[in-house]
């Protein structure tokens, strides 16, 4: 997740290694018949493992659960008025075709991440209609951008952190992950083993109101919607197999499960020098962004073998319907930074961070093959809010955010907060 990378920019390789698994993946295209319909050792146990996991799933459904109705786009923005006090964040609701902003509430959390769990910053769904965010009640809301009407999904309990993993792409379902916390009141405790506090995923039908949640399994974590319904979980498998992590694909709403490279065209094949990516896809799926780092051997003690001497970061796009994977840019390790698409995948924005120099937002044209740099000083892409134009924030000399929108077509940015 994204929080991996600003580690990396923040702190250095060595913080942000301790954020990932050793166990990592490492992608390689492949033709559609070239693939063996005879699944691998490594890839049947990873089936069992899912298909275990989703006969344990519980199922509640919420009581009278009616969808406020929305009708009004907008992206949630949340203004901290001290960048160091999460007691001063105040969600705002944004137009960007109005350029009219709603300020909606200040109980609202907004700090940090986890790998594979999510991030505690608002997440709009895909259509804009809706945000789901986290207030410091320890509660899901999601709120309607019409109505400001808000409406709990799930409420933890103090002793746990809750974090918005994701939205399908048709806006549906809502992806959520539940981490016990270490200390109690900012105490300070002995840390248990990772394996003994691995998180729990719920899937929430926002039309149905049905709330299902995976068991919690060390093995198990969950990656990004690629479509409409499916969504990647990496399986770790025992040490003793050739492959320690492999990658499927769940079905949110039936919770059947399907080999992932059956759906990109791509197998999964593990590696101790690559961070798994994070994937950015069209709402149709039809187009799929991430950026590959790698490590190099100047990264290790004991280096395995085969590897490069430097690591180097690459942005990737898969057209899921031609089959072919295409290189937009390469360098050195971290240079390259996550990946987004918009909405109908007509456009790839990701940012290269420059040494001793501005940073560049490049924008990539998918049918064009063109691409044109955008330099700003310390910033990063948020998301496209649509074909044109392109949310980003940036970051001023005490980490204050300024949020801008970048319209492709004119060259124009607009200052929001």
């Amino acid at each position: 997740m994204t929080c991996t990378w600003q580690a990396l920019r923040t702190y250095g390789v060595p913080a942000a290694m301790i954020l990932v698994l050793v166990a990592v993946l490492f992608i390689v295209s492949l033709p559609r018949d070239s693939r063996s319909p005879v699944l691998s050792a490594e890839k049947h146990q990873a089936a069992v493992v899912v298909e275990t996991l989703a006969s344990q799933m519980n199922e509640t459904t919420i009581a009278n659960w009616q969808l406020p109705p929305s009708t009004r786009q907008s992206v949630p923005l949340v203004v901290r008025a001290n960048p160091s006090d999460p007691q001063t964040n105040t969600l705002y609701l944004y137009d960007w075709k109005e350029h009219a902003s709603r300020s909606v509430d200040t109980n609202v959390k907004s700090y940090g991440g986890l790998i594979h769990c999510g991030e505690q910053d608002p997440l709009p769904s895909p259509d804009f209609l809706y945000t789901a965010y986290v207030d410091r009640d320890n509660t899901v809301y999601i709120l309607s951008h019409e109505t400001l009407e808000k409406k709990a999904v799930y409420q933890a309990n103090k002793y746990a952190l809750l974090y918005l993993h994701a939205w399908s792409s048709d806006s549906r379902t809502l992806v959520f992950c539940q981490q016990p916390q270490i200390g109690e009141d900012h105490g300070f405790v002995p840390l248990p083993p990772v394996e003994e506090m691995p998180p729990r995923y719920y899937f929430f039908d926002t039309t149905s109101g049905m709330l299902k949640n995976i068991p919690a399994a060390a093995q198990v974590a969950l990656g990004s919607f690629i479509d409409t319904e499916n969504i990647i979980a990496y399986v770790s498998l025992p040490p003793s197999l050739e492959t320690v992590k492999t990658a499927l694909l769940i079905d949110t709403l039936s919770s059947n499960q399907k080999l992932f490279d059956q759906k990109l065209g791509l197998t999964v094949s593990s590696s101790t020098s690559t961070y798994d990516p994070e994937y950015s896809s069209s709402l149709d799926g039809s187009v799929v962004t991430y950026t590959l780092a790698t490590l190099g051997s100047d990264h290790f003690v004991n280096p395995p073998p085969g590897l490069k001497l430097r690591g180097e970061s690459s942005v990737m796009m898969v057209n899921t319907d031609a089959q072919t994977r295409t290189v937009l840019d390469q360098g050195s390790f971290a240079q390259y930074q996550p990946s987004y698409i918009s909405p109908r995948g007509s456009k790839i924005a990701y940012e290269e961070i420059i040494r001793n120099g501005s940073d560049v937002i490049w924008i990539y044209d998918t049918v064009t093959g063109q691409k044109q740099a955008k330099s700003y000083d310390a910033s990063r892409p948020l998301r496209w809010l649509d074909e044109d134009t392109l949310l980003f924030v940036t970051y001023g000399p005490k980490s204050e955010e300024t949020f801008r929108t970048l319209t492709v077509t004119s060259g124009i940015t607009r200052n929001v907060f």
